[in-house]
């Protein structure tokens, strides 16, 4: 029976509140990833852990007298203040491609997922935010090296096609050269024409072979 009134004791039970309040917390604070907690009612910081201070620059002193979309870039931050609001309109969520201006001036990228809870007698969100920056950076890289790729590849066509135009002025070239030959003057016309579609024949040649990917080398 005292076992049972030790269980119950007023005392006790908020010692043991306590206890997992401050375990919660100690979670939240050394979570590695960027969590912090804002007020449903207006979008102030109420809580944030170092991870987050880490990702935007702002020591939470700084953040608590912030709205979420103060952390925005400028230009978008009623598109902040509309994502917010339905965060807490349907109690959880998520953004992608945030645009977070850190306090030292450099532009972020974030993902953004968010839940409601209860903080401190207040409603509240969640939000725990993952700095995309460096995917964001390899995905325009790719998609450069898409557009060089088929860049290349359309050059090397049309080096083809003017390569066969040459040819074809060769040749033609060199047939008038034969019939023209009894005519000083325009035999010597014909064979200047043979000499520049020759000159831009290797020219050409020459572009289509700078332009051709280089084999892998091997490793011996």
């Amino acid at each position: 029976m005292a076992a049972h009134d030790s269980l119950t004791d007023p005392e006790t039970l908020q010692r043991r509140v306590d206890e997992s309040v401050g375990a919660t917390k100690r979670v939240f604070d050394t979570a590695a990833d960027c969590r912090a907690i804002l007020a449903a009612q207006d979008g102030r910081f109420l809580a944030a852990n170092a991870a987050f201070e880490s990702l935007t620059g702002h020591a939470f002193g700084e953040l608590q007298w912030l709205h979420l979309w103060e952390l925005w870039r400028p230009d978008r931050a009623d598109e902040a203040r509309l994502l917010f609001r339905d965060l807490v309109k349907a109690g959880s969520g998520s953004g992608t491609d945030v645009p977070l201006l850190r306090k030292d001036g450099q532009l972020i990228t974030a993902e953004l997922a968010a839940r409601a809870l209860r903080y401190q007698g207040h409603d509240a969100l969640l939000t725990i935010m993952v700095d995309i920056t460096p995917r964001k950076a390899a995905e325009r890289c790719e998609a450069r090296l898409g557009e060089a790729q088929t860049a290349l590849h359309e050059m090397q066509s049309k080096t083809a096609a003017a390569l066969e135009v040459a040819a074809t002025a060769a040749g033609q070239a060199a047939a008038l050269s034969g019939r023209l030959s009894a005519d000083p003057e325009l035999g010597e016309l014909a064979a200047q024409v043979l000499t520049s579609v020759d000159a831009v024949t290797t020219t050409l040649a020459e572009i289509q072979e700078q332009a051709r990917p280089a084999s892998p080398a091997r490793n011996e």
